[in-house]
């Protein structure tokens, strides 16, 4: 689903993508508490190895319910990446706690954006 897709064809056959979490930046940034049960069932469900988020390139809400994501798997013992713009607000609120790959500000460069997100990912799946 989405970029989903693209990121299972930059892990190749180094791991499998197990599964697509969709939800509105504006529902885990309001509703933070239930969207985190929700990623805790989650977690419980696929066992993954690592949990990536995004890319958020520039958009801010979005960012930050990235970094959010991955401030809790990393919470609960989930190493976890996102990708973002410098000073998309996700990065700036959870600097020192979430592991974020920079981009740009424009969509345009996902194929590579997904690359790198792909290598950190299997990296830190490898621990």
């Amino acid at each position: 689903m989405g970029p989903g897709k693209a990121l299972q064809q930059a892990i190749a056959s180094n791991g499998t993508v197990v599964a697509t979490i969709v939800a509105r930046d504006n529902y885990v940034i309001e509703e933070t508490s239930a969207a985190l049960k929700s990623l805790d069932a989650a977690i419980a469900r696929f066992k993954p190895d690592v949990i990536v988020a995004g890319p958020a390139f520039e958009a801010g809400r979005y960012g930050l319910a990235c970094a959010e994501v991955c401030k809790a798997a990393q919470d609960r013992g989930v190493p976890a990446v996102t990708v973002m713009y410098p000073d998309n607000p996700g990065v700036l609120t959870h600097r020192k706690k979430t592991i974020c790959v920079p981009t740009g500000t424009s969509p345009t460069e996902m194929p590579a954006v997904l690359r790198k997100m792909a290598q950190i990912g299997l990296k830190l799946g490898r621990h």
